[in-house]
């Protein structure tokens, strides 16, 4: 195969060879023409005829066409294998790493301007210094039609493009990249991939003492960890992570970043509050209301609007309504204004958790079912899940028993105990004994808190677990001793 691999290789043209060298060495699966463009430093349509002749030539395989009619292209595994046994002899260290650059390049000028175009507030913390490739803006316009559609397209290959640029010494880059992915590993739920390329350019940044990307990848950390869980640890962790970032983004004088900590810290203290102390819902008020003051100072609206939502939600927390729903409207106002359906869905849903806790379970019944709309649409099944929950409670509090429970099956199917965080199955299981009580099944109530109560132990939620140990006292005060 390798003889005759090599006649293949010896009819190519120069370029063509440096092409099928640097193809190869990409950890990509199938891929687009666009590539060879940063990859070799040529033009688009320089970069479609090199492709497109390796294809003749029976060097590539035409793998699929993709949702916009174009072709995708992928390597035979031995054909691979000798393109990188050509590129370790005839390439350079430098060389190889030029093309590392570029094709980064191209990724991340793809990823970013996907990642502006998806319906949430751009996660993006901060910008760093990396270079970019541009492409034709016909080119983009039609990669990007769908940008959710080409993130699920290219999510394998963008993932290894942060690992290869980690590898190459690309940290620069490779935070940015991982700032473009963000918003949409978190949209559809690839947490552990988004685990892993966050550890990656956060150790690359911290090797490299590159102190904003540093700061950038922290804050995002941080931020995931509060959203994934309950525990004492993932919050106390969180909260040194976004406490760090906070500190070099003053450091080095950047608004957004410290904008973005401040949101971050905000969220994290209203979780600490809810679940542990509730003393940290006053930190929480007053972080969310220095990221919108800053988010305001700099004309970031995506800022403001989320910096709205977590000021919102603080006074909910505390009780206090009127000022909740006030800030909940204008964050409405303007995630409807940048198209942001996300967000536009979380602000639905806890303006229906204030009408439920007002007294309004009609009006709240419609909110979380407009709110739940955008989730399926968005395919945001964990959203959809929280959301089941939250309408739930409605139902129970109605005396809509056999509604309540066919809405916490639902959401228990979404989100299936294999895959559940302890905090969503603990919230689970507290409403789930709640239902029980309120039909009169009390030893399944009781069994549903216990092990509620456990979860909330473990996790270390004792502002939660007390909550949830009130109701099973009330059901059989013998058995409060032992839930604890």
């Amino acid at each position: 195969m390798r003889a005759s691999l090599a006649l293949s290789y010896q009819a190519l043209s120069g370029t063509q060879r440096r092409a099928l060298r640097r193809l190869g060495a990409l950890e990509v699966g199938d891929f687009s023409a666009w590539l060879a463009g940063p990859l070799l430093g040529v033009g688009h349509e320089r970069a479609e005829e090199l492709v497109e002749g390796l294809a003749e030539a029976q060097l590539l395989e035409l793998a699929a066409v993709d949702p916009t009619g174009a072709s995708r292209y992928r390597f035979h595994d031995l054909v691979r294998l000798y393109a990188r046994e050509r590129s370790a002899a005839e390439d350079s260290l430098e060389e190889r790493r030029s093309a590392v650059a570029g094709v980064t390049a191209g990724w991340l000028a793809l990823a970013e301007q996907a990642d502006v175009r998806l319906p949430v507030t751009p996660f993006v913390v901060s910008f760093g210094g990396a270079p970019r490739w541009l492409l034709p803006r016909a080119l983009v316009e039609r990669l990007l039609a769908d940008p959710l559609a080409w993130f699920e397209l290219e999510r394998a290959n963008l993932l290894a493009a942060v690992e290869t640029a980690v590898a190459a010494g690309l940290e620069e880059p490779a935070w940015e990249l991982v700032g473009c992915v963000t918003s949409f590993l978190l949209l559809r739920s690839y947490l552990a991939s988004l685990d892993a390329v966050q550890e990656r350019a956060l150790a690359a940044c911290q090797q490299a003492g590159n102190r904003r990307g540093e700061a950038a990848i922290l804050c995002a950390r941080g931020g995931h960890l509060t959203e994934a869980g309950h525990s004492t640890i993932s919050l106390t962790r969180g909260q040194a992570m976004l406490t760090r970032a906070l500190a070099i983004f003053q450091e080095l004088d950047d608004d957004r970043g410290q904008a973005k900590a401040l949101h971050a810290l905000s969220a994290l203290e209203r979780r600490v509050g809810q679940h542990l102390r509730p003393a940290a819902l006053g930190l929480a008020l007053d972080h969310a209301q220095q990221a919108l003051e800053l988010a305001r100072a700099i004309g970031d609206l995506g800022g403001e609007a989320d910096a709205l939502i977590a000021l919102g939600r603080a006074h909910q927390e505390l009780g206090r309504y009127q000022e909740a729903a006030a800030a909940l409207q204008e964050a409405r106002g303007l995630v409807e204004q940048l198209g942001a359906r996300r967000d536009l869905a979380i602000v639905i849903l806890h303006l229906g958790v204030q009408a439920r806790d007002t007294g309004r379970p009609t009006e709240a019944t419609d909110l979380l079912n407009e709110s739940m709309a955008i989730a399926r649409e968005l395919g945001d099944w964990r959203g959809l899940a929280q959301l089941l929950l939250e309408l739930a409670k409605v139902h129970i509090d109605q005396g809509r028993l056999e509604e309540a429970e066919a809405l916490l099956a639902a959401a228990t199917d979404l989100w299936p105990p294999q895959v559940q965080g302890r905090g969503f199955r603990a919230m689970a299981l507290d409403e789930l004994g709640r239902l029980r009580v309120h039909q009169g099944r009390c030893d399944q109530a009781i069994s549903h808190l216990t092990e509620a109560a456990r979860l909330w132990q473990q996790l270390g939620a004792t502002a939660s677990q007390a909550r949830t140990l009130t109701v099973l006292g009330a059901l059989r005060p013998d058995d409060l001793g032992a839930a604890t």
